[in-house]
Protein backbone atom coordinates (compact mmCIF):
# COMPACT_ATOMS: atom_id res chain seq x y z
CA UNK A 1 0.00 0.00 0.00
CA UNK A 2 1.21 3.36 -1.09
CA UNK A 3 -0.42 6.50 0.23
CA UNK A 4 1.54 10.33 0.23
CA UNK A 5 4.67 8.43 1.42
CA UNK A 6 3.09 5.79 3.91
CA UNK A 7 4.18 2.80 2.25
CA UNK A 8 4.01 -0.32 4.25
CA UNK A 9 5.70 -3.79 1.87
CA UNK A 10 3.51 -6.11 4.61
CA UNK A 11 -0.18 -4.66 2.95
CA UNK A 12 -1.54 -5.06 -0.43
CA UNK A 13 -5.01 -3.82 -1.80
CA UNK A 14 -6.51 -7.44 -3.34
CA UNK A 15 -9.56 -5.53 -4.34
CA UNK A 16 -9.96 -2.52 -6.00
CA UNK A 17 -11.73 0.30 -3.84
CA UNK A 18 -15.38 0.02 -3.45
CA UNK A 19 -17.31 3.37 -4.39
CA UNK A 20 -20.14 4.41 -3.04
CA UNK A 21 -21.64 7.70 -4.26
CA UNK A 22 -25.10 8.68 -2.47
CA UNK A 23 -24.77 12.56 -4.71
CA UNK A 24 -21.65 14.06 -2.22
CA UNK A 25 -18.90 12.17 -2.88
CA UNK A 26 -17.72 11.53 0.71
CA UNK A 27 -18.48 7.96 0.64
CA UNK A 28 -15.83 5.33 -0.01
CA UNK A 29 -14.35 2.06 1.89
CA UNK A 30 -11.60 0.42 0.65
CA UNK A 31 -10.66 -3.72 1.86
CA UNK A 32 -7.26 -4.38 2.98
CA UNK A 33 -5.50 -7.48 2.70
CA UNK A 34 -3.11 -8.79 5.05
CA UNK A 35 -1.25 -11.28 2.75
CA UNK A 36 1.96 -11.53 5.24
CA UNK A 37 -0.20 -12.90 8.08
CA UNK A 38 1.03 -9.78 10.02
CA UNK A 39 -0.84 -9.54 13.30
CA UNK A 40 -2.65 -6.74 11.74
CA UNK A 41 -6.43 -6.81 10.73
CA UNK A 42 -7.78 -4.52 8.28
CA UNK A 43 -11.36 -4.24 6.73
CA UNK A 44 -13.57 -1.35 5.03
CA UNK A 45 -12.39 1.58 5.92
CA UNK A 46 -15.57 4.69 5.66
CA UNK A 47 -15.46 7.83 6.59
CA UNK A 48 -19.04 8.95 8.12
CA UNK A 49 -18.15 12.80 8.06
CA UNK A 50 -15.69 15.33 7.22
CA UNK A 51 -15.78 17.08 10.03
CA UNK A 52 -13.52 17.62 13.19
CA UNK A 53 -12.75 19.20 16.06
CA UNK A 54 -8.86 19.84 15.05
CA UNK A 55 -7.25 21.36 12.48
CA UNK A 56 -3.96 19.45 12.07
CA UNK A 57 -2.07 20.85 8.87
CA UNK A 58 -1.26 17.16 8.65
CA UNK A 59 -4.16 15.92 8.54
CA UNK A 60 -4.65 13.51 5.29
CA UNK A 61 -8.49 13.50 4.97
CA UNK A 62 -8.00 17.50 5.02
CA UNK A 63 -10.84 17.88 7.70
CA UNK A 64 -11.41 20.44 10.08
CA UNK A 65 -14.51 22.43 12.00
CA UNK A 66 -14.45 23.80 8.44
CA UNK A 67 -16.22 20.83 7.19
CA UNK A 68 -19.55 20.21 8.81
CA UNK A 69 -20.80 17.66 6.08
CA UNK A 70 -21.95 14.25 7.89
CA UNK A 71 -23.34 11.24 5.44
CA UNK A 72 -27.14 10.60 7.23
CA UNK A 73 -27.30 7.70 9.06
CA UNK A 74 -29.70 6.17 5.86
CA UNK A 75 -26.84 7.15 3.68
CA UNK A 76 -24.94 4.85 6.57
CA UNK A 77 -27.20 2.53 6.60
CA UNK A 78 -26.91 1.98 2.74
CA UNK A 79 -23.08 2.23 2.40
CA UNK A 80 -23.07 -0.63 4.87
CA UNK A 81 -25.84 -2.83 3.02
CA UNK A 82 -23.48 -2.10 0.39
CA UNK A 83 -20.14 -3.48 2.13
CA UNK A 84 -22.36 -6.72 4.00
CA UNK A 85 -23.40 -7.61 -0.09
CA UNK A 86 -19.88 -7.33 -1.03
CA UNK A 87 -17.93 -9.11 1.55
CA UNK A 88 -20.79 -11.77 2.08
CA UNK A 89 -20.19 -12.33 6.45
CA UNK A 90 -18.88 -9.19 7.75
CA UNK A 91 -16.26 -9.13 10.23
CA UNK A 92 -13.96 -5.93 10.72
CA UNK A 93 -15.51 -2.48 9.81
CA UNK A 94 -13.62 0.85 10.75
CA UNK A 95 -15.49 4.15 11.46
CA UNK A 96 -13.65 7.11 10.62
CA UNK A 97 -13.38 10.64 8.85
CA UNK A 98 -12.71 13.56 9.66
CA UNK A 99 -13.83 12.84 13.54
CA UNK A 100 -16.18 10.26 13.33
CA UNK A 101 -17.57 10.61 17.16
CA UNK A 102 -18.68 14.24 16.18
CA UNK A 103 -21.60 12.91 13.58
CA UNK A 104 -24.67 13.14 15.23
CA UNK A 105 -25.46 9.54 14.81
CA UNK A 106 -21.95 8.40 15.60
CA UNK A 107 -23.92 5.52 18.57
CA UNK A 108 -26.62 4.84 16.28
CA UNK A 109 -24.25 3.42 13.73
CA UNK A 110 -21.98 1.53 15.56
CA UNK A 111 -24.62 -0.17 16.70
CA UNK A 112 -26.19 -0.77 13.49
CA UNK A 113 -22.82 -2.05 12.29
CA UNK A 114 -23.40 -4.78 15.04
CA UNK A 115 -26.94 -5.59 13.63
CA UNK A 116 -25.52 -5.76 10.28
CA UNK A 117 -23.93 -8.51 11.69
CA UNK A 118 -19.99 -6.82 11.70
CA UNK A 119 -18.24 -8.97 14.61
CA UNK A 120 -15.82 -6.32 15.13
CA UNK A 121 -16.28 -2.57 15.11
CA UNK A 122 -12.81 -0.45 15.11
CA UNK A 123 -13.21 3.75 15.05
CA UNK A 124 -9.79 5.86 14.08
CA UNK A 125 -10.00 8.69 16.20
CA UNK A 126 -8.27 11.91 18.22
CA UNK A 127 -10.11 10.15 21.12
CA UNK A 128 -10.98 13.77 22.44
CA UNK A 129 -14.54 12.71 23.21
CA UNK A 130 -13.56 9.43 24.86
CA UNK A 131 -12.55 11.33 27.57
CA UNK A 132 -16.00 11.79 28.68
CA UNK A 133 -16.40 7.90 30.46
CA UNK A 134 -20.69 8.31 29.88
CA UNK A 135 -19.64 8.57 26.03
CA UNK A 136 -16.94 5.55 25.97
CA UNK A 137 -19.88 3.63 27.75
CA UNK A 138 -22.47 4.38 25.72
CA UNK A 139 -20.49 3.28 22.55
CA UNK A 140 -18.73 0.00 24.07
CA UNK A 141 -22.69 -0.61 24.91
CA UNK A 142 -23.78 0.42 21.05
CA UNK A 143 -21.04 -2.75 19.91
CA UNK A 144 -17.67 -0.86 19.51
CA UNK A 145 -14.47 -3.24 20.35
CA UNK A 146 -11.18 -1.30 18.99
CA UNK A 147 -10.28 2.11 19.87
CA UNK A 148 -7.35 3.52 16.91
CA UNK A 149 -6.26 7.03 18.38
CA UNK A 150 -4.26 9.28 16.76
CA UNK A 151 -1.46 10.92 18.70
CA UNK A 152 0.58 14.06 17.05
CA UNK A 153 3.49 14.02 19.34
CA UNK A 154 4.63 12.39 23.17
CA UNK A 155 4.23 15.46 24.86
CA UNK A 156 1.32 17.93 25.20
CA UNK A 157 3.05 20.67 23.74
CA UNK A 158 3.96 19.04 20.67
CA UNK A 159 0.51 17.48 20.14
CA UNK A 160 -0.99 20.52 21.00
CA UNK A 161 0.65 22.60 18.38
CA UNK A 162 0.29 19.98 15.70
CA UNK A 163 -3.70 20.04 16.26
CA UNK A 164 -3.70 23.37 16.60
CA UNK A 165 -6.07 22.90 20.18
CA UNK A 166 -4.59 24.03 23.53
CA UNK A 167 -5.64 21.01 25.80
CA UNK A 168 -6.28 18.08 22.82
CA UNK A 169 -3.04 16.14 24.15
CA UNK A 170 -4.51 15.75 27.82
CA UNK A 171 -8.51 14.69 26.62
CA UNK A 172 -6.80 12.45 24.62
CA UNK A 173 -4.74 10.68 27.20
CA UNK A 174 -7.58 10.64 29.26
CA UNK A 175 -9.86 9.01 26.52
CA UNK A 176 -7.02 6.18 26.05
CA UNK A 177 -6.54 5.61 29.65
CA UNK A 178 -10.37 5.18 29.93
CA UNK A 179 -10.37 2.56 27.39
CA UNK A 180 -7.65 0.55 29.09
Amino acid sequence: YHHEGYADPRFEVHAPPLQFDAGQGLEWACYWENPNDVDYKFGPFTDVNEHCNLTCPVCFAESGPHRPRHLSLPEIDAMLDRLVESEGEPDLLQLSGGEPTLHPDYLQAVALARELGYEHIQTITNGRRFCYPDFLQAALKAGLGELTFSLHGHTPALHDRLTRVPGSFLQALAGLRGAL
